[in-house]
Order: C-alpha cells, then sequence, then structure tokens
C-alpha cells in the first residue's frame, strides 16, 4: 500500500487514516468470521463502524497532537540549544499554555518588565510557529497551504 502512496496525491493524514480504517475493518470482519467477536456481544461494534464522522474527528485529533509534540520536541531541541534565553523562551510557553499565566504574573515572578517578557513571548511563539510550519510540511503534499493546515490544526485541538 504505501509503496503506491503518492505525495503528490494527497496528504500523509489522509493515507493514514485510510490505511487505519481498512485495517481496522479487516481485523474486525476477521474476528467476526472467525467467532473471536460475536455480533450479539458487539452491538458498540456497528455504531463505531457507521459513525465515519466521529472515527476521522478522534484521528483528526490524535493526529493533532502527534504533529503537536513533534513540534514541540523541535522547537525545545533548537531552543536548549540556545542556552539560557531559549531555556526561559520554553518556559515562558510552558507557564502560558500550560498554566494559563497571564504575562504581567510571568513578568513579576521573574522580576522583568512586562514588555520584556512580551516581546519574548512574541519571538517564542513565533519561532514555535517556524517549528510547527516546518513538521506540517513534512507530512504535507508538495505546494500545500501550510498555514491553513496550521489553522486546521489548531481548531482539531479544541
Amino acid at each position: 500500500m504505501l509503496e503506491r502512496a503518492d505525495a503528490e496525491g494527497g496528504d500523509f493524514r489522509g493515507l493514514l487514516f485510510g490505511v487505519t480504517r481498512n485495517v481496522a475493518r479487516r481485523f474486525e470482519a476477521r474476528a467476526l468470521a472467525q467467532g473471536r467477536l460475536h455480533p450479539e456481544d458487539s452491538a458498540w461494534l456497528q455504531r463505531v463502524a457507521s459513525d465515519e464522522p466521529g472515527q476521522a474527528t478522534l484521528f483528526d485529533r490524535s493526529w493533532a497532537r502527534t504533529l503537536i509534540r513533534r513540534t514541540m520536541r523541535l522547537h525545545r531541541e533548537r531552543a536548549l540549544a540556545e542556552g539560557k534565553a531559549g531555556e526561559r523562551r520554553i518556559e515562558l510557553l510552558e507557564r502560558r499554555f500550560g498554566n494559563d499565566e497571564v504575562i504581567r504574573e510571568i513578568a513579576a515572578r521573574w522580576g522583568v518588565p512586562a514588555q520584556d517578557v512580551h516581546n519574548a513571548y512574541r519571538k517564542a511563539r513565533t519561532e514555535f510557529y517556524a517549528c510547527l510550519r516546518e513538521v506540517v510540511a513534512y507530512h504535507a503534499p508538495a505546494g500545500a497551504d501550510l498555514d491553513s493546515e496550521c489553522r486546521r490544526l489548531s481548531t482539531q485541538l479544541r
């Protein structure tokens, strides 16, 4: 299957979703045919099989989380290579997004002017977005609108 994949024909996410769905369907059909799974014990199976939009939503959310985790690793790796300033930007993003802290609270905690934290935050977001575009570009077909893909990922995480 993967040997026949054509990068020009679509994105990797679509291919992976189709392969995953088909493998799961075959596995379930084989389990039913071999008697390892009984229809009366698996009413849920038909609901899941018929809920294509729900499956796609769950898959897309998992896909988005995977790409974000890859982006975070890439961003962290690059920021840490910069030393203390990079470490600070990583901490800043973690405080903003992980702990939902506001800039003025972070500035007070660090004992620096809020404007300095705003500037560092802007730089950290810009760096993170560049990493995100790089990760998305790796999985997208040539010529894909990377900004649209990044926005789509963002909406899937909500």
